[in-house]
């Protein structure tokens, strides 16, 4: 099986999925960063972009896609390999919970408020059925409907941004920059980091390709420029189009149903819910090929297993626990909270692994100086975006950052016991 450069560009943008991030990320943003979103939104660009670097400079060479946890055995060697490859797999398993959890939270909470029945999680259940269809079926199924899906939700976005940007002209947004170094505006800028996390995956599908290594390359760098300006776009429309609204609107999100219709009528709030319900489809599509892609790649390049597990017993398995998440999360916090704490978890860890990615880049002696020190420059920017999220944060992220330490000690033990199984002897670090 091959896939083209469109396909492979979109199964990256696919995995960023803009339509749901304009819906459920971009008011998490602006809880911590206000006005400030669109500043936020940039500056993750322009962060996410550095760790993004390693990434390119590492697939020129490597095509065998194992993707991260590969970049990293490069000159880290296997412990920290196999370590990567867990915490990756771990906190993939958050991700499509957290998007059928919002999901379903926005759709109720704008059509089904008075609702007494539990439609958030029956609604949220039935999407994961939906989704395990194509994805157990057929590949091929999976990247064209991803294709077909991001196109739509391209121009989708292109569109209402140019809509709320053109009755909004005469409106001048305020930015109080002093606000960069005070409260919580480098949370939304790690929320911003996530927003951009999925740019890579088409590197688990790189030992596919038919376009040969430079278009395979290209195919990330175009998803990625395609994300970032349609993002950015988004973002400034948005904060323009709220004004003072803001507010309420980082709240609850589904107020911008409401203003929408208040301003264009019920029908763009209902083109908007079924932008979402798509995107919301396409990324869980992508980022499940993604990590199937990895895990049987994983399993020969890095673990070298004679007799890898089969895919289907690890799709089930992510089946299994995706329920048990839905069903813990809406019985404490709820679903929109349990979003919100599983968005910043998977936002540190993505972080930690891409600082695995770049120190990897910095130690290679088989790439030119001038690469290895963009290794380094990423690693600088992440921690510091990690950093400013610590030192200036939400109750909620405390429980974030307990969830966080609780998969980095899950990363370790799992990876100690897979060397001390290979190996007939504990050892992790060197």
């Amino acid at each position: 099986m091959s896939f083209s450069f469109r396909q492979l560009t979109f199964q990256s943008f696919g995995s960023v999925d803009p339509a749901l991030n304009f819906v459920a990320l971009l008011p998490l943003m602006a809880i911590f960063s206000g006005s400030m979103m669109s500043v936020a939104t940039s500056i993750s660009f322009m962060i996410s972009f550095l760790s993004f670097l390693p990434i390119i400079i590492f697939s020129s060479k490597n095509i065998d896609g194992a993707g991260y946890p590969s970049y990293v055995l490069h000159s880290l060697g296997l412990r920290l390999s196999v370590f990567t490859g867990i915490i990756y797999i771990l906190y993939s398993f958050l991700v499509i919970p957290n998007i059928l959890m919002f999901s379903s939270f926005f759709v109720q909470s704008y059509y089904f408020t008075h609702v007494k029945i539990e439609f958030d999680l029956l609604f949220s259940l039935i999407l994961l059925l939906v989704l395990a269809y194509p994805v157990a079926r057929s590949q091929r199924i999976t990247i064209r409907t991803v294709t077909m899906i991001g196109i739509l939700e391209t121009i989708g976005i292109i569109i209402l941004s140019i809509l709320m940007v053109s009755i909004t002209q005469d409106r001048v947004v305020n930015y109080n920059f002093s606000s960069i170094l005070t409260g919580n505006f480098w949370e939304a800028v790690m929320i911003g980091v996530l927003m951009f996390s999925g740019s890579g995956s088409g590197i688990f599908l790189f030992n596919q390709a038919d376009q040969g290594m430079g278009k395979a390359r290209k195919s990330l760098l175009v998803a990625y420029v395609l994300t970032g300006a349609v993002m950015i776009l988004a973002s400034v429309s948005l904060t323009m189009f709220l004004g003072k609204m803001i507010g309420p609107y980082s709240s609850n999100p589904s107020i911008l149903l409401n203003i929408m219709e208040s301003r264009f009528g019920p029908v763009i709030p209902i083109l908007i819910v079924a932008l979402l319900l798509f995107s919301a489809y396409n990324l869980m599509l992508s980022y499940s090929n993604a990590l199937m892609n990895m895990y049987s790649n994983y399993q020969t390049k890095i673990l070298n297993l004679a007799k890898p597990k089969p895919r289907n017993y690890f799709f089930a398995g992510l089946l299994l626990v995706d329920v048990f998440i839905l069903l813990l999360s809406r019985e404490t916090m709820g679903f929109y909270s349990a979003f919100v704490v599983i968005a910043e978890t998977v936002s540190m860890t993505y972080v930690i692994v891409h600082v695995m990615v770049g120190l990897s880049l910095f130690r290679s002696h088989e790439h030119l100086k001038r690469a290895r020190v963009m290794g380094l420059v990423s690693l600088l920017f992440l921690c510091a975006a990690l950093a400013g999220s610590i030192l200036n944060s939400t109750s909620l992220f405390e429980i974030s950052l307990i969830l966080f330490i609780v998969l980095i000690l899950m990363g370790i033990l799992i990876s100690i016991y897979i060397h001390s199984h290979r190996n007939g002897k504990v050892e992790f670090m060197e």
